[in-house]
């Protein structure tokens, strides 16, 4: 047997292994892995781990955006713009999200963000 793969064995042979697509590596590489017992709930759970840390990010990195964007700015002025609302608030769009309540927003966010 050829490691990653059988599919492999004339490059494998040949030496010329470089030559094979990255693409076809990786995937004769994860075949493997999803084939061997044991290893395919560990690597799930890896991946979904892995998911959960970079949604944990994005939320907390867009809260930021809005924190400063949204509370700040309706801070500053007492009601954001002439139209009453900000510009350029992103995903949480320009709205309190607890609508004419300033601080129990900017309280929720907060709680948001430790959690």
């Amino acid at each position: 047997d050829f490691f990653p793969s059988n599919k492999l064995e004339s490059a494998i042979l040949s030496r010329e292994v470089e030559e094979v697509h990255s693409i076809m590596l990786i995937t004769c590489f994860l075949q493997l892995c999803l084939r061997t017992r044991g290893v395919k709930r560990r690597s799930i759970t890896i991946i979904l781990v892995g998911t959960l840390h970079n949604l944990y990010y994005l939320v907390t990195t867009y809260l930021k955006v809005y924190l400063i964007n949204v509370l700040l700015a309706k801070a500053a002025t007492g009601h954001g713009d002439e139209h009453g609302e900000t510009k350029g608030a992103g995903l949480f769009g320009n709205d309190l999200l607890i609508p004419g309540n300033l601080t129990g927003t900017s309280i929720l966010v907060g709680a948001i963000y430790l959690a």
